[in-house]
């Protein structure tokens, strides 16, 4: 009488078809293996990263320096984008103390518009009062008023008081690399533009 293969100590019969792991379970797991490394990769940078300011960002900052600047810091609250002459000119002074009664404080472009030091900002007044093209203006400390830069009686480099209405670093060429934002506003009874240049 055929009695089958023999037991083990165990009382259970070994079969060649008893494995730990079968084909559909290892595919399961390198599956979710797989899916759980691309999630980090995708996701983590931007965690590891938030204060990093992308191009939407830049706008809302350059947006937001045109609006304090046009709107109170320059001039009066009340009377927005009529920026007041003493404190316009010397927001261009760079490395000379702020003036007590004007509305920002700091030596630095940056810490006048409360940036932080790594932005790089521009901010320039330009106009036509001479009814020619669009120039950068400049502050005449003779006559005291303001002028374009070409029409002769700006002289920032003589050593006197005039001063070009820029401050800030020197934008890029490359438009693609900048943010600008501008503003009509008025000085001295004259329309001039007010711009804005963040990378």
């Amino acid at each position: 009488m055929a009695t089958g293969p023999p037991r083990p100590p165990g009382g259970r019969a070994h079969t060649d078809d008893s494995r730990a792991q079968t084909t559909l379970d290892f595919a399961i797991g390198v599956s979710l293996f797989l899916s759980v490394m691309l999630f980090v990769f995708a996701f983590v940078p931007g965690i590891l990263q938030p204060f990093e300011l992308s191009g939407e960002q830049d706008t809302v900052l350059s947006e937001r320096i045109a609006s304090d600047l046009s709107q109170g810091t320059l001039g009066d609250p009340s009377e927005p984008y009529v920026l007041e002459t003493h404190c316009t000119v010397a927001f261009f002074d760079e490395g000379s103390p702020s003036p007590s009664r004007c509305d920002y404080e700091g030596s630095t472009i940056q810490e006048r518009l409360t940036v932080e030091d790594h932005r790089n900002v521009n901010v320039s007044l330009r106009g036509t009062l001479s009814g020619a093209d669009a120039d950068l203006l400049c502050w005449d400390a003779t006559s005291q008023r303001i002028v374009e830069r070409g029409s002769g009686d700006c002289n920032p480099d003589a050593g006197d008081d005039d001063r070009l209405l820029t401050g800030g670093e020197t934008p890029p060429q490359s438009n693609d690399a900048t943010v600008s934002s501008r503003r009509v506003v008025g000085i001295q009874q004259t329309n001039v533009t007010m711009r804005v240049v963040v990378w």
